[in-house]
């Protein structure tokens, strides 16, 4: 018998020709595709799609775009401005489940309308430069407070299977204004008034690349000339703008990444804590230890006792 579908059948992962002037989601606990562990990457390519946030509650996904491989995990985010065309692969060392917002067209733009302009003009003229467009970097960010308090209903709501539409609409705004109002913090760092608008949005594009970068070659042997050359910036001039920037060295930064995925390799999977060490970029198992104990608090080992029996990682880097 044919069941007429309800409206969270429409928005969790719905069919690739349906929901075109929705909001939905894709990924989750039931998501096609996006639980993969097996002996080999799963791989999609040519994707066109919507403004979208991309994340992954567990494991590891690479979303790919034309010039760039944006590392996603659970600490981090991809934003993918509409119509873009990408891929993503999932990694095969660890289970993966992902969770991807997708926004209605104009949907985010008449958020940021909303922050942006006075509510007598609201008033007068609700429907003012309602079409115009907004955009994001596209690079990896670390996801915001507040981005992820956003998430958390929105996930609860896909879990449920909530058919109530209003309940989705709050959420999807609630994710929006969140997403506006965290946007940009490498630009925000780079905010002195003797540099021009257009000098921090080019520096921005450039510190963003070398982030891709840091994250896509992390178990590589970076130094500073090469993440420097991704950006088109001199070494220094790098290092410098880096600093300004994030707070913190490159290389502090590269640790802080490598600590991250050893802690959730560890968690996840049995690989042997030497393996962990190396494949996340460490060539020292004594170093690897040191570090690690100074950022979690104990020893890889005692992290893998602490965490496999309820599978959780704490993001947290001290």
């Amino acid at each position: 018998m044919f069941k007429q579908p309800s409206f969270a059948d429409l928005v969790v992962n719905p069919p690739r020709n349906d929901g075109a002037r929705r909001n939905f989601v894709m990924g989750g606990p039931d998501g096609p595709n996006l639980h993969h562990h097996g002996p080999e990457p799963y791989a999609v390519t040519g994707l066109r799609g919507r403004l979208s946030v991309k994340t992954v509650r567990k494991g590891r996904g690479v979303w790919v775009t034309q010039e760039r491989r944006h590392h996603v995990d659970e600490n981090y985010a991809v934003v993918l401005n509409d119509g873009q065309t990408y891929g993503f692969e999932l990694a095969a060392d660890e289970p993966v489940e992902t969770f991807c917002a997708f926004f209605r067209p104009g949907f985010v733009a008449d958020a940021a309308r909303s922050r942006a302009v006075n509510d007598t003009i609201l008033l007068d003229d609700p429907l003012k430069d309602r079409d115009t467009g907004v955009e994001f970097a596209e690079r990896v960010h670390p996801i915001a407070a507040e981005v992820r308090r956003s998430l958390a209903p929105l996930y609860a709501l896909t879990v449920a299977g909530e058919i109530e539409p209003l309940a989705w609409d709050d959420a999807f705004a609630d994710l929006a204004l969140a997403m506006l109002a965290t946007r940009d913090p490498l630009r925000s760092g780079l905010a002195p008034e003797t540099v021009r608008a257009s000098t921090r949005v080019e520096i921005t594009r450039r510190l963003g690349r070398a982030l891709d970068y840091m994250h896509d070659n992390i178990d590589g042997a970076l130094d500073l000339a090469s993440i420097a050359a991704e950006a088109a910036l001199s070494p220094h001039h790098f290092h410098r703008l880096f600093r300004q920037a994030l707070k913190r060295t490159p290389h502090s930064y590269l640790n802080e990444l490598r600590l991250r995925r050893a802690a959730r390799l560890l968690a996840r999977t049995d690989l042997p804590v030497t393996e962990v060490c190396l494949s996340v970029g460490f060539s020292s198992l004594g170093s690897f230890s040191t570090l690690f104990r100074r950022a979690f608090g104990v020893p890889p080992s005692a992290w893998r006792a602490k965490t496999q029996d309820s599978r959780s990682v704490d993001p947290g880097v001290r």
